[in-house]
């Protein structure tokens, strides 16, 4: 998955988009989701406070990334 490069079909994508990212995702690094989002038109970037790319139940960054999803969903 991390040599596949979609870039170029981003500018494609006509849905509203959330992108979340770890701010220390010890698998992607922070620019490739902020190259995500701000390639795709109107996308919406989340940053959370984590070292994990899945997030733990316990830690505090969870309870943001329920929130900011349950925001994006209902508006």
């Amino acid at each position: 998955v991390d040599n596949i490069d979609v870039s170029e079909l981003l500018g494609k994508v006509a849905v509203p988009t959330l992108v979340v990212h770890a701010q220390n995702d010890g698998i992607h690094p922070l620019k490739q989701g902020k190259d995500l989002a701000s390639g795709i038109i109107g996308a919406q970037f989340i940053l959370l406070d984590s070292v994990n790319h899945v997030l733990l139940e316990q830690e505090p960054a969870e309870v943001k990334f329920q929130q900011e999803i349950r925001k994006f969903i209902l508006g």
